[in-house]
């Protein structure tokens, strides 16, 4: 830092070593002065020691932490730039709900990666593949999550069960339908009937715990609907197709009762605390895939990825 005098008010200046031998501003009288070229004695700056308590060496984060503390400490004690804390914004979509920048906290794979490379002084690249770097569902809400299962009874089970019965017994009739259009109006009838009936109602109630600061995610909830879906309809498949059999060729069937005892409480709430108990909520290679998308269409943005945040005294 170049220390100065204006020589039109007497105001102490300092000014970035950048500016020497230039003409400036003074920040205080505004009128024009000159600034002086920097001595080499002066032009040293002895970064600020760090502690080896962390028993960190001092060509990895340590070093990277300290040139970070000092450009930042340079910058706060220039009178060239406006006065005041920085503001300090984190925004992860903007008005137009693109996204615009990445909450890591939740990859915390990721981050112990990056600490590895300032460790190693940034030697190398840090590459993202796909499925590496997961977002998994927090404990919390999966328990959250667990008890709005209960919000799926035992009547909205059989209503359900009646309601594919009653479809089965329409289509699987000789003289109106052939088997084959009865089995597949059937096995879609069961699908449309279990999405409606069960599965959207509960991702509706829990989609506000999936979301967290990062915004609605409409592909992550059709997804998610997609797998709930498939679980359920797992063990109906086969049995369908026999139903729509022997429905078809005249032999009664009670099929209600069979797709209780195969479609029970126990076994729907157990199939989806299973399912979010190993859930990726989201891939970090596609949401920088994202952002670099929506960054070129933004015109002007630029890219930052908000890692982490230094504080001092509890200020960040």
């Amino acid at each position: 830092m170049i220390r100065i005098t204006c020589e039109h008010c007497q105001k102490q200046l300092k000014a970035p070593d950048d500016y020497a031998g230039k003409d400036g501003q003074c920040p205080s009288c505004h009128n024009t002065l000159k600034i002086p070229k920097v001595q080499t004695a002066e032009a040293t700056i002895t970064p600020p020691a760090v502690s080896s308590t962390l028993g960190l060496s001092t060509t990895g984060i340590a070093a990277f932490v300290s040139e970070l503390a000092t450009y930042y400490m340079d910058f706060l004690e220039t009178d060239f730039h406006k006065m005041g804390v920085p503001k300090r914004s984190v925004r992860f979509r903007n008005s137009k709900n693109l996204r615009v920048g990445l909450d890591l906290a939740k990859y915390g794979a990721f981050q112990s990666s990056v600490l590895k490379v300032l460790a190693r002084g940034i030697a190398e690249p840090l590459s993202i593949p796909r499925e590496k770097y997961l977002a998994f569902v927090s404990q919390k809400a999966r328990d959250l999550i667990a008890k709005h299962t209960t919000s799926i009874s035992d009547e909205v089970l059989a209503e359900v069960a009646e309601s594919i019965s009653t479809k089965i017994t329409d289509l699987a009739n000789p003289k109106t339908t052939g088997i084959g259009d009865a089995l597949s109006g059937s096995l879609d009838s069961a699908t449309d009937t279990i999405r409606t009936k069960i599965v959207t109602p509960f991702v509706t109630n829990v989609e506000g715990l999936l979301h967290g600061n990062t915004g609605e995610n409409i592909d992550l909830i059709y997804c998610l609907e997609e797998d709930l879906v498939e679980i359920l309809m797992e063990p109906l498949d086969g049995l369908i197709s026999e139903w729509v059999g022997n429905v078809y060729g005249g032999q009664p069937e009670d099929i209600a009762h069979q797709i209780r005892q195969v479609l029970d409480g126990a076994f729907v709430r157990d199939s989806i605390k299973l399912y979010f108990s190993s859930f990726s909520e989201n891939d970090l290679f596609f949401e920088i895939q994202e952002l670099v998308d929506n960054n070129l269409i933004l015109d002007k943005q630029d890219l930052y990825l908000y890692i982490c945040d230094i504080g001092f005294e509890k200020n960040k």
